[in-house]
């Protein structure tokens, strides 16, 4: 079904049996040697994936139809106008779109600083501040994976304002 639509299939497929296979050595590595060390490598390892595999995702949501026509009508009967459309035209000033990309930008360094405090401050948690980190991007990814949108940006751009 996806395989006329999907790039480097073999290519794909390969690297997830990379990924198990990698799973399994440390999951192995990790039994035989117990070792703190092994442990940290072991959550790291699948932490460093979801760099990985939201790409993935999205390259797997372009074989679906954008949802994005559902969230503008809710918008539309909700707030009697599209709140994004609105607040472009108010507020279409480059460097508040400069100051949105830095937000994104903190929201990495936040996961990354709050991992590396539970790590050094009470490593006793960290597994847990990790597992939860990990179950949200998860969550967000299926999410993602049910409901697939473009985004506004990409969305009225798309259809045209006249057409909103």
């Amino acid at each position: 079904m996806f395989r006329h639509n999907t790039h480097n299939v073999e290519t794909l497929l390969m690297n997830r049996f990379l990924i198990v296979a990698a799973i399994f050595i440390l999951a192995f590595l990790g039994k035989s040697q117990d070792f703190e060390l092994m442990k940290t490598i072991r959550i790291l390892f699948i932490g460093f994936l979801i760099v990985y595999w939201y790409p993935e995702t999205f390259d797997f949501n372009r074989n679906f139809a954008n949802r994005d026509y559902l969230l503008a009508n809710w918008d539309e009967r909700l707030f009697g106008f599209q709140p994004a459309l609105l607040f472009s035209h108010l507020i279409a000033r480059a460097w508040l779109g400069e100051i949105m990309y830095l937000g994104y930008f903190f929201y990495y360094l936040l996961i990354v600083g709050s991992a590396l405090y539970v790590y050094f401050k009470n490593r006793d948690y960290f597994e847990f501040f990790f597992v939860a980190v990990l179950l949200s991007f998860f969550i967000y990814y299926l999410i993602f994976i049910l409901f697939p949108t473009a985004g506004p940006q990409y969305y009225y751009s798309a259809i045209g304002d006249a057409n909103v």
